[in-house]
């Protein structure tokens, strides 16, 4: 075998070896793309302007693996609580939605009234607080609240007690100042604040104020993010604050209440009729004796 041959033959084994090395890389990538975690995200579904409202139809979603996926994604569950915010910048289709795309939410104006602003029919109610139902006064513009009311039934002169309003907007504490709303700050005189200011529809003012009137209200904060309205039953008596499992807890114990009471009932009811019949024996005796 000639020297040039035996090159070839080696050229030929290294480019086999070469080919058998990018091929398992090759296989390596895809197997390692394949077993990527993937995650869902939002792109537009459309060109989304600059200053628009976004709303579901504005976006879809896609799977991406995880090691892409932008940090300021919105996750799914996170979607709800971004709609109907402005989009600052210009998105254009197919490409990331991202919470770092929309104009900051700032929860005060230039003014009280200015917080009014959205519904014809908004209105502004300011209510009193202390230190529990203020939550240590760490309550700010820009929370939601529920307002709990707690009030007897004249018939019955049973208490009672109901979610009255669900998230409603905070839009002041104490005495208003648009500065400090807006930095977050307060001064001294609004650190010890003893008043809280909600935006109201007026039908939900109203009834707000007559329910102060005729019953004890409080405040219940919840996440900025959550909309849900709950539909809770009223609260009337001890045993609606149990759970199912405590009701039939309760009902077995009242029972062998009830059994052990019928019992001590029963005993004492014998031992009086015992004690009877022995003084009607007695006085038996005694007119029998006194016949003799």
């Amino acid at each position: 075998m000639s020297k040039k041959q035996k090159q070839l033959i080696l050229a030929l084994i290294l480019g086999l070896i070469v080919a058998l090395i990018h091929n398992s890389y090759v296989e390596s990538r895809i197997s390692e793309y394949r077993d990527r975690k993937e995650i869902v995200v939002f792109v537009a579904a459309q060109p989304i302007a600059a200053g628009d409202e976004l709303t579901r139809e504005m976006v879809k979603k896609v799977s991406v693996p995880e090691n892409y996926a932008p940090r300021t994604r919105i996750r799914d569950v996170d979607l709800p609580q971004w709609l109907g915010q402005k989009v600052a910048v210009e998105v254009p289709k197919d490409d990331y939605v991202l919470s770092s795309y929309f104009t900051p939410i700032t929860p005060v104006g230039r003014k009280l009234s200015d917080q009014l602003s959205g519904q014809l029919d908004y209105r502004a109610i300011t209510i009193p607080v202390d230190d529990t139902s203020s939550l240590a006064r760490s309550v700010v513009a820009g929370d939601k609240v529920d307002i709990i009311f707690t009030f007897a039934m004249p018939p019955l002169r049973q208490k009672f007690s109901t979610v009255l309003l669900q998230n409603m907007p905070v839009i002041a504490t104490g005495g208003y100042s648009a500065v400090e709303q807006e930095l977050g700050t307060t001064s001294g005189r609004s650190k010890s604040y003893g008043t809280v200011t909600l935006r109201m529809s007026a039908l939900d003012a109203v009834r707000l104020n007559y329910a102060r009137q005729e019953g004890k209200i409080a405040i219940v904060l919840r996440y900025s993010g959550d909309n849900n309205i709950l539909n809770l039953p009223p609260i009337g008596t001890i045993e609606d604050l149990l759970s199912p499992t405590d009701k039939e807890m309760l009902k077995v114990s009242q029972r062998e209440q009830q059994k052990m009471a019928q019992l001590e009932e029963d005993s004492f009811r014998e031992q009086v009729k015992s004690v009877m019949d022995q003084q009607r024996q007695q006085k038996t005796h005694a007119t029998v004796g006194g016949g003799q």
